[in-house]
């Protein structure tokens, strides 16, 4: 089968788009430099497919058209390390992440072109505050693991957080303004998003309160009348049970990296050279 390859021009949209930097949420790596010995622009990146271009790869849809997956709405400009990993590690980055990512950098890098505080009149003090803000409102819902599953005291403040954070941008009250500390807010909301879509199933439902009031995700199989449904059932427990307990590994960690900005105050990076 052929591959449905991006053209140079989209390629180089992709790259352009985003300042010629790596878009996974965290990243942010350059991805090309100016060889002074050859007086050409040298790359370490890759166009990714969001959908493969062909069959059998990473997140195939075999009902676009070959011109929906050579476009630039199928593709987002990677670092290489990047690349490799969406592509061999397919449930943690199912269809439409890699694609949103793309979509999110190019309006971050817009609106911070449009602002009219430049990046190196940040206020540190004030970029604190309102990373501060965030944690506080990210310790509100009270998430955590216990006896081997995920629970959430306060489901209203997980869904009010989300809601808030939909469009995220220098406008909000809790944005960090610094590039590295923004990346990790970003880190925080996909993380939680993720956690949010795994604890509800619209088609079965495996969360039930516990004796201190927590919503609590389901962490032992289940008996149905019908051995059939007690297998899908199980099997679709046991995964979900697995893809949680790794976002909520990642949510603690990218949680604590954040707080070990603001609390320890680690000096920012500087901007110039970011």
């Amino acid at each position: 089968m052929p591959r449905d390859n991006f053209s140079s021009k989209t390629i180089e949209q992709l790259a352009k788009s985003v300042g010629y930097q790596c878009v996974r949420p965290g990243c942010a790596q350059i991805t090309h430099f100016y060889d002074t010995l050859t007086g050409s622009m040298k790359s370490a990146a890759r166009a990714s497919h969001d959908s493969a271009a062909s069959g059998g790869g990473p997140r195939y849809d075999a009902s676009l058209t070959t011109e929906q997956r050579k476009s630039y709405e199928n593709g987002a400009h990677l670092c290489v390390k990047c690349a490799v990993i969406v592509d061999i590690d397919v449930e943690r980055f199912p269809p439409g992440i890699i694609s949103g990512w793309q979509r999110k950098a190019v309006e971050i890098r817009n609106q911070l072109m449009r602002s009219t505080s430049p990046l190196q009149g940040i206020n540190m003090r004030e970029a604190f505050s309102a990373t501060e803000l965030f944690i506080k409102k990210c310790n509100s819902f009270m998430i955590d693991y216990y006896e081997s599953c995920i629970r959430i005291k306060d489901l209203n403040s997980l869904h009010d957080f989300l809601r808030e954070c939909y469009g995220y941008r220098p406008s909000h009250d809790f944005y960090g303004q610094y590039p590295h500390i923004v990346n990790k807010q970003l880190q925080i909301i996909n993380t939680l998003e993720s956690i949010s879509k795994l604890f509800f199933q619209r088609d079965i439902r495996l969360v039930w309160n516990d004796r201190d009031n927590y919503r609590r995700y389901l962490s032992q199989p289940i008996r149905f009348p019908r051995r059939d449904d007690e297998i899908a059932i199980n099997e679709i427990l046991k995964k979900n049970i697995e893809l949680l307990k790794l976002r909520y590994d990642d949510y603690c960690n990218y949680l604590r990296e954040l707080k070990d900005i603001v609390y320890n105050k680690l000096t920012p990076i500087n901007l110039m050279e970011w």
